[in-house]
């Protein structure tokens, strides 16, 4: 009986930990990004090549051309390209959309339109079509938002000053905030999607971000790495690296996530961008557990990715770094899916045993995990954005709720992995 009371103090401590660390990395993080707005150029050194690709986007696609003209269009070494896609193959379809809004507004000079054959499937089969046909110099950034996202009017100028001070970095990543649109929704969606949102930050800001840094630190004085993964928006880089690697990996159908893996094989270093990239969470909270899913399902596949860059790329890691990116792959993946039901578990286990320190400790380290840092990160949003969100504080309310909803995915995904129907998925979100 004692070892079972020290294991689930273990694990209660770990959630009491975690939220210390979320609590202290937004704080950090936060610093660096309003650290980073006093940073001015009056022009940009490096030339910009800005990736928009789009597939059913027609309720956003006026709107997105529009805020995305109006951060760059003042950039005479800035080029946007919108990647349509035949796969659409539908009247009023996001390119002819696309086409009659750049017309109306006289934006040829900035925006190309390209509508990619139906064979270059899915996102990163259309970011790649314009990497493979030469639409991208060497010398230029590449930057990848989803049509969603809205970064700030100063990112490039914080970019290019990453990318002055660095010449041997080739990625640079954003963390992203998912609070662009919950003012637009209502009902318990908000409710819940606006609890999923605060996490979904909270993870960028204090974790991703720090996560960076360490990675690059540990890149840097050719130290074990951990092993880090890339979001597949606000994220920049190098054309010639991206040439050099013949383009975004297709193994994988998160192709973001298992860049990440190259790069953390390659030993190349990722450095964090100080600046949000504001994006939206999904509409309906059912989309957010098919969303995890599909996430999931591509991280799981994380050891079979690094297996085969290793082969591709003719790089042998030493046993030590295998062995920490194979135990922290399983770590991450294994608590996605079950951190939530684990800690209902010890707290059913502790009422039955009817031990009230136990009983307090649980409902102590969820207050740490879920409640404490949402908090935290609302303050730090509206220091960031000064906008401000209705109902925020119920959606921290309904945290812990979300906290045990957020693992049905994840673990849906290791399901049909394990039970023998690991059939390829797709996702596109509603937005």
């Amino acid at each position: 009986m004692l070892i079972l009371y020290l294991i689930i103090e273990i694990i209660l401590s770990y959630y009491v930990l975690g939220g210390i660390i979320a609590v202290l990395g937004s704080v950090l993080t936060t610093k660096e990004l309003i650290k980073a707005k006093k940073i001015f150029r009056s022009s940009l050194k490096n030339k910009y090549c800005i990736l928009l690709p789009v597939y059913h986007e027609q309720d956003i696609i006026q709107e997105s051309i529009n805020y995305f003209y109006s951060i760059f269009k003042d950039d005479e070494k800035v080029k946007i390209f919108i990647i349509a896609t035949e796969r659409e193959n539908c009247k009023n379809s996001t390119y002819e959309m696309a086409k009659k809004q750049i017309e109306k507004m006289n934006a040829e000079n900035i925006f190309t339109l390209l509508n990619v054959p139906k064979e270059y499937k899915n996102k990163v089969g259309q970011i790649n079509y314009v990497v493979k046909n030469n639409f991208i110099n060497n010398d230029e950034i590449v930057g990848i938002y989803d049509i969603d996202s809205r970064p700030d009017n100063k990112v490039l100028k914080i970019v290019d000053d990453l990318v002055a001070k660095n010449n041997s970095v080739n990625i640079f990543q954003q963390v992203s905030s998912y609070c662009n649109n919950l003012n637009n929704l209502s009902g318990i969606n908000k409710i819940l999607s606006t609890s999923d949102a605060l996490t979904q930050t909270k993870w960028a800001l204090g974790f991703e971000y720090q996560l960076y840094l360490l990675y690059s630190k540990m890149i840097k004085g050719k130290k074990l790495r951990p092993l880090v993964y890339c979001v597949g928006h606000g994220l920049y880089v190098r054309g010639s690296f991206l040439k050099k690697i013949n383009g975004f990996p297709e193994i994988n159908n998160n192709d973001d996530l298992s860049f990440g893996y190259l790069s953390s094989v390659l030993g190349e270093a990722i450095l964090p961008v100080p600046s949000l990239d504001k994006c939206n969470i999904s509409f309906d909270y059912k989309e957010t557990i098919s969303q995890y899913r599909f996430w999931s399902r591509g991280s799981n596949l994380y050891y079979r990715d690094i297996n085969y860059y290793q082969e591709a790329f003719e790089i042998k890691l030493s046993r030590k770094q295998k062995m920490i990116f194979l135990i922290q792959g399983f770590l991450r993946n294994f608590l996605w899916a079950w951190r939530g039901t684990l800690w209902a578990i010890i707290t059913v286990i502790s009422i039955v045993l009817n031990n009230i320190p136990l009983i307090v400790f649980c409902f102590i380290s969820l207050l740490f995990y879920t409640i404490l840092p949402q908090i935290i990160v609302c303050f730090e949003l509206k220091k960031l954005e000064k906008k401000k969100i209705s109902n925020i504080f119920l959606g921290v309310a309904f945290s812990p709720i979300n906290f045990l909803l957020r693992g049905i995915g994840p673990t849906l995904s290791l399901f049909y992995r394990l039970f023998g129907n690991d059939r390829e998925i797709n996702y596109k979100a509603t937005r």
